[in-house]
């Protein structure tokens, strides 16, 4: 410990003597270790944090298994109920779903989201209010008695502070949501944003039983098909998640016994809540997307130990005499080497905090590229033990990874020309060192910027992309009258008239429509369809199509060519029984001849009939990537529901956007407007995985290619400086400024092809882990691993030409002087 503290206050002392070398090696390693923590800040949010619930290790999720590759289905609000007998296996069993409405009440309404809860759901995950209460607990009891009594709600802390300017009086205040008037009961805790998804920020929490009444086309309560309830179970002491499993097996034994028509090949499912992170199918995803941010970030702080190394290596040979020194005087090669890792820990330690000040700034960066979702983001971005035992940890192996290559080598000097301050071959061999250490920087850095330019590339190709449609000139508002009180059929068919009247006689729109779906929405609904033969047969069952009601209006404005014809005001009006479909579905269920005039059924043998009028050009569906997918299109039948108004405006869809919003408003000032944007704005929730992944990997591979440059530059400056003599007298020999430039550049150039060599062949390797998340390009694709070596030719040249300029300016009479 003696010689620890003499170490530390020896480090401390050289350290601050060489501020400019001190200020570079804790801002390179800042940076490295900053852009680590930011991500592992971000990780540790979406995937390690457990939610701010009392005890998540006691609680299990429930899902429901089925036919046609269902894993993790909802249950039914009767399942539910059932789930929630077994006292035996649980303390408590809570049941939730989405909500969404308009909230009103204080001010201008506005759309919010949260949760159907059953009535212990705050008592039973052990989350208590900051003000007034819960919901009182038991089902049975007052508040889910009957179904639409009690109508109360608990609110967020970030409504509370919107809408009641954190009033401590809002207990007992009413808000009205979708109509109904509910009462203040509680506010939720500051860092509580509801379990339906992980980083969403909820604002109401509702009693189950006011769902009827909140959304009364959805209301299902009754019915063991409608599955809609997402269940966690706190665990009984003792029990286990594999007794909880085989009790539940039992019980579905008995369930499919009793409801064969909705319950036969299904199979309860039980996983610990901890190990969930958003949802169990789209978890491995997570991960992967995980571990590729971690992995790319990790590159940037090992060509920062690189570029830190390569200091270290020169700075030690400047200390060279003084090493020689101790070593003279009988210190031990251990005891050094001992002394210049703390110095190297020292080092890291400052780019360590540096580093955690940096990795909350740089998560709350990334983050700010909120996906277009309309339900807010919000990840607890606290520094907890795990990011500062992850950022400490990272410092500490950095500093000993950094540090100990540089110690080992300047602790075996040539004791007698070290102690003369002389050149001797060891200069050579430390030359080769620090060449060694800057080729997997550049090869680093070239990997990253290979990946940046894929990315790029992917976003370019994914822009121009043929979506079938016209996706530049419309705009598009979303309502939904399932959520509203007093929208029965005919009100509803009245509602979308008038709005759509509205709509065409705007300036600037040239045309509008209504539809149950949007093309690259991610709301559309299946049906199995029958072709009808005239064979003895009468059918042919194909497989499950997806299929949009949509008025005469649609394919016009949205400029989808159809052959035969297009629907007109008579077939909505009357619900004609005809159908399009799309070229795809004509291909796959007419091969070989004309689809006009043939007829197809959906839902089964009583459901509805259609004759095919018309053919419609293949649009994009689900995906920028996908092949032409079968579809069909109907007339809309009824205007319950979510349904979308898309209007043509050439000049200025934004303004009509607003527009539409205001005329909602003056139709119904309750009304809530689930998306109101441009069709461009739509489509962007498609294109943000790809413009993150460019982002992120641009500013990696951007940081990665600086570290890069300046470890060249180091390097090469260095090198320079310890060869004036040698410049001196090649210059005392006829040797022009031409030349020595040639000669240094040339030097580091070598560095760098062979940096460049090794850095294709291993991304060429590494990039085949990308292509399920490229779009529309080879990740071996000619272009990007051309163009990014020559970038990086272009900044080693100019790295290594500065310190070159600098040798031609050698005196050569005072150099030969030099000893």
């Amino acid at each position: 410990m003696d010689h620890l503290r003499q170490d530390l206050r020896y480090a401390f002392r050289t350290l601050i003597a060489r501020p400019g070398f001190t200020a570079v090696v804790v801002v390179t390693l800042g940076l490295g270790i900053g852009i680590n923590s930011a991500i592992f800040t971000l990780v540790n949010a979406v995937m390690l944090k457990p939610l701010p619930v009392h005890a998540p290790e006691e609680i299990v999720n429930v899902y429901l298994t089925g036919p046609n590759g269902v894993n993790f289905s909802s249950l039914s609000y009767l399942d539910y109920r059932d789930v929630e007998q077994r006292t035996d296996l649980f303390q408590d069993v809570v049941g939730y779903s989405g909500l969404m409405g308009t909230l009103t009440g204080t001010g201008a309404g506005e759309m919010v989201f949260g949760e159907f809860v059953s009535a212990n759901y705050f008592s039973a995950l052990g989350v208590a209010p900051q003000l007034g209460r819960g919901f009182l607990r038991g089902f049975l009891e007052e508040e889910g008695s009957t179904f639409g009594t009690h109508p109360v709600a608990v609110i967020s802390s970030r409504l509370w502070h919107r809408w009641f300017n954190t009033s401590p009086d809002v207990i007992g205040r009413d808000v009205t949501l979708n109509g109904v008037k509910l009462t203040v009961v509680g506010v939720a805790p500051d860092d509580f944003h509801g379990v339906l998804v992980r980083g969403f920020s909820l604002d109401v929490w509702v009693p189950v039983a006011m769902r009827p009444v909140l959304q009364p086309g959805y209301s299902n309560m009754d019915s063991r098909g409608s599955r809609w309830v997402t269940v966690k179970g706190r665990l009984q002491p003792d029990v286990t998640p594999e007794r909880v499993r085989s009790a539940l097996a039992t019980l579905m034994e008995g369930l499919q016994e009793t409801y064969p028509d909705t319950h036969e090949g299904r199979q309860f499912r039980v996983i610990p809540m901890n190990d969930v992170y958003l949802h169990p199918e789209g978890d491995s995803g997570v991960v992967a997307v995980a571990a590729m941010m971690m992995g790319a970030v990790g590159l940037v702080l090992l060509i920062a130990c690189a570029n830190v190394a390569n200091l270290l290596l020169a700075r030690a040979l400047g200390r060279r005499r003084e090493i020689a020194v101790r070593l003279a005087l009988g210190a031990g090669r251990r005891r050094l080497v001992q002394q210049l890792l703390v110095e190297s820990v020292v080092l890291a330690g400052g780019g360590g905090i540096l580093g955690f000040t940096l990795a909350y700034w740089l998560a709350a960066l990334l983050l700010a590229f909120n996906p277009p979702f309309p339900v807010a983001i919000s990840l607890d971005l606290g520094l907890d033990w795990r990011v500062v035992s992850f950022t400490g940890g990272a410092a500490l192996l950095t500093g000993l990874v950094f540090g100990l290559i540089p110690a080992l080598q300047a602790t075996r000097p040539a004791l007698v020309p070290a102690l003369k301050d002389q050149e001797s071959t060891a200069r050579v061999g430390k030359m080769r060192l620090r060449n060694a250490l800057l080729l997997p920087q550049v090869s680093l850095s070239l990997i990253l910027l290979i990946v940046a330019g894929l990315f790029a590339r992917s976003v370019q190709n994914a822009s121009s992309v043929d979506l079938g449609f016209d996706a530049e000139r419309s705009g598009i508002v979303t309502v939904d009258l399932g959520q509203q009180q007093g929208y029965d059929a005919e009100r509803a068919e009245l509602f979308w008239a008038d709005l759509l009247d509205r709509a065409k006689a705007m300036p600037g729109v040239q045309a509008a429509t209504v539809s149950n779906w949007i093309p690259l929405g991610t709301l559309y609904s299946e049906q199995n369809l029958s072709v009808l033969t005239s064979d003895a047969a009468g059918t042919r069952t194909v497989e499950r199509m997806a299929v949009a009601r949509v008025d005469e209006g649609y394919f016009g404005t949205l400029g989808i060519g159809v052959r035969g014809r297009a629907f007109d005001e008579g077939d909505v009006q009357r619900s004609a029984s005809v159908a399009i479909v799309s070229e795809a579905a004509a291909r796959r269920l007419w091969p070989d001849e004309s689809p006009l005039g043939k007829r197809l059924r959906t839902r089964g043998e009583d459901g509805p009939e259609y004759e095919v009028v018309g053919v419609a050009a293949d649009a994009k569906v689900r995906s920028l990537g996908e092949d032409p997918q079968p579809f069909l299109y109907v007339p809309i039948r009824n205007y319950g529901g979510m349904l979308h108004l898309i209007a043509r405006a050439p000049s200025d869809p934004a303004a009509v956007v607003a527009a539409l919003r205001r005329q909602i408003t003056e139709i119904d000032d309750d009304m809530a407007v689930f998306q109101a944007a441009t069709m461009e704005e739509h489509l962007s929730l498609m294109l943000f995985p790809f413009r993150m992944a460019a982002a992120v990997s641009a500013a990696l591979g951007l940081l990665g290619l600086t570290l890069a440059g300046v470890g060249l530059y180091g390097v090469v400056s260095y090198g320079v400086a310890q060869r004036t003599r040698e410049m001196g007298l090649r210059m005392a020999l006829g040797a022009t400024a031409r030349d020595v430039v040639r000669l240094v550049v040339g030097e580091g150039t070598r560095v760098v092809v062979m940096g460049v060599v090794v850095g294709l062949a291993l991304a060429f390797l590494m990039t085949r882990v990308l292509s399920s998340a490229l779009f529309g390009i080879n990740p071996s694709d000619p272009i990007t691993f051309v163009v990014t070596p020559a970038v990086l030719a272009v900044v080693a040249t100019a790295a290594s030409f500065l310190p070159a300029y600098r040798a031609t300016k050698v005196d050569p009479v005072k150099a030969l002087r030099t000893e």
